[in-house]
């Protein structure tokens, strides 16, 4: 049998073990027991709703046993619990009880002796209970020795709190982790004046051969394939100010070069955990709703019926090259013109007819070189075609392909479906310097055309015809 300095000194270095603090719980509260001559001791741990699980238990008589869970507030209610909670240890015997507090865990628990030790966390919230009882009345409870187990008591908690703490500490990197790799979003932060990638998630490395292959390397090496130095676009000087002070939040799309998905990045700058200051890259795949964006572009932009821009489309590019005319002082021609009789083949052979005509003027228009990427669908039966910069020259060759008309093959197989075109074209920019005027004015001259059966193209302005001298209309 161990003297006393050399039963607590023993104890004391079970506690030092390299074995798990759990493994070893169930152990030293049986030494104690068996020291003091108490009949059980225990160890209750709080789950997420605050409820205390007995978790270990040594029991050395049977009417010693505990009861398998506690809740604590409803047993003892908000001001005791508070109490409990700003205790050091609850320590008592049937004669002693001389307190609430004390009432209570005796009541509670059926016990007549009882050494406790509660342990709360940073929020004061109750994470756990361990001590020794006795419902006998006959446990060694003299005071050195109730002073000495309320030190071992507290040493074993706050080893276990230290390996509680530890637990959840990887727990929450892990339930991180599983966040991080499972948001559907990539991440990655890299240093943010090194570019040594310090943290990417699963999705990010994959294409990169894995998180291994990843960290401690240089970001633009491992991203672009070797690339020898920053990217051109890399947002950094976005996202610190002039003192290097991290700023706002920084948005952009970026395609992939290697499968051309299109992603939406995030960029930011914060202070990594050894103090360092970070630049943190999040992306989402964005190739999808490229697409969509693509497909209602077209769709706003461009004609469902012959494929050829709108007038939308051709409105704003008209806009956007009007200034660039009149700074540089050169010449534009807006074409406009509809077909002859294209009511009476709507009428005579049906829309169907109609449509297919419309669909093969489209057709010819992209691909002829002179028209090919300059020509409209204005709406209905009416075309335009913008003749500006170095197709101004190509003017003639246009007005005589527009001038031999259009014909589809007879839906009944009895020849074909012909039709011409009344053209009229203004002149920009001495018709005028707008875009709907020019539009305005060639419309015009596309009706004054309409009453010359035998001149299909008429100017806005006969005084600025044609440039080139070889057209003869």
């Amino acid at each position: 049998m161990k003297n006393k300095i050399e039963f607590w000194a023993y104890l004391l270095d079970r506690l030092n073990t390299k074995t798990g603090i759990y493994a070893i719980i169930p152990g030293v509260l049986q030494e104690l027991c068996d020291y003091l001559n108490f009949g059980c001791g225990f160890f209750y741990e709080a789950d997420h709703n605050a409820l205390l699980l007995l978790k270990h238990c040594h029991t050395i008589y049977e009417d010693n046993h505990l009861p398998s869970e506690l809740s604590l507030a409803d047993s003892l209610g908000s001001k005791l619990l508070t109490e409990l909670k700003n205790q050091p240890s609850v320590s008592f015997r049937a004669a002693t009880c001389d307190t609430p507090l004390k009432q209570q865990f005796a009541e509670l628990l059926q016990m007549k002796s009882m050494v406790l030790v509660p342990i709360t966390d940073q929020d004061q919230k109750l994470v756990f209970l361990i001590g020794i009882a006795d419902r006998r009345g006959t446990a060694r409870f003299q005071e050195d020795d109730q002073t000495l187990t309320v030190s071992l008591l507290r040493t074993l908690a706050a080893t276990i709190q230290r390996q509680m703490y530890q637990d959840q500490v990887i727990a929450a990197r892990r339930a991180l982790s599983g966040i991080m790799d499972n948001m559907g979003v990539d991440i990655y932060v890299n240093d943010f004046y090194t570019h040594e990638i310090l943290y990417a998630n699963k999705s990010m490395a994959a294409p990169y051969g894995g998180v291994d292959n990843m960290i401690g390397k240089t970001c633009w090496k491992v991203l672009y394939n070797n690339q020898g130095q920053e990217c051109e676009y890399c947002p950094q000087n976005k996202i610190i100010d002039e003192n290097g002070e991290p700023t706002k939040l920084y948005s952009w799309d970026y395609q992939r070069p290697f499968d051309g998905s299109w992603y939406r990045v995030l960029s930011a700058a914060f202070e990594w955990i050894d103090g360092r200051l970070a630049h943190i890259v999040s992306s989402v795949d964005i190739t999808e709703n490229k697409r969509n964006e693509a497909l209602i572009q077209r769709m706003a932009e461009y004609d469902s019926l012959t494929s050829l821009p709108n007038r939308y489309r051709m409105t704003k590019e008209m806009d956007h090259m009007m200034p660039i005319m009149t700074e540089n002082k050169t010449d534009g021609y807006i074409i406009f013109f509809d077909l002859d009789g294209f009511k009476d083949v709507n009428d005579r052979l049906g829309h169907i007819v109609g449509d297919e005509l419309l669909t093969a003027i489209g057709k010819a228009l992209e691909s002829n070189p002179y028209t090919k990427n300059y020509s409209y669908r204005f709406g209905g039966d009416e075309f335009i075609i913008l003749c500006y910069g170095d197709r101004v020259g190509k003017l003639p060759d246009i007005l005589r392909f527009l001038e031999k008309g259009f014909s589809i093959p007879h839906p009944e197989g009895s020849g074909e479906v012909h039709c011409f075109f009344s053209i009229g074209i203004s002149h920009c920019p001495y018709d005028d310097d707008k875009t709907s005027g020019l539009i305005r004015k060639a419309d015009i001259a596309m009706y004054a055309s309409k009453g010359n059966p035998k001149v299909k193209t008429h100017f806005y302005n006969q005084g600025f015809p044609c440039p080139a001298e070889e057209y003869n209309p």
